[in-house]
């Protein structure tokens, strides 16, 4: 069976489950963040999951004003950021 060729064309999904969570608030997106600035990953398309209904903006906004901690670890997490590297990012809910 022949290998699959890599498409440069195609993007990288990362399905969150739990977007909203404080897993994900304290811990996966701080640290999509520093991948993401190493620029290794400059086609990743974010795509979350959570049982409340929730905006891209208001899911940002809680994720910088969770603890000042956080905002220390966090090196260009913003929503400009957010918008440019991530390309677009969806938040699906079943609320």
């Amino acid at each position: 069976m022949p290998a699959r060729e890599y498409n440069q064309n195609m993007r990288t999904k990362l399905v969150v489950f739990g977007i909203t969570g404080d897993l994900s608030r304290r811990k996966l997106l701080p640290a999509l963040d520093r991948i993401i600035s190493t620029g290794d990953f400059d086609d990743l398309s974010v795509i979350g999951v959570s049982r409340r209904k929730v905006d891209v903006h208001e899911l940002i906004a809680n994720t910088l004003g969770s603890s000042s901690e956080l905002s220390n670890r966090m090196s260009i997490f913003s929503m400009a950021s957010w918008s440019e590297t991530f390309g677009f990012a969806t938040v699906f809910s079943n609320g």
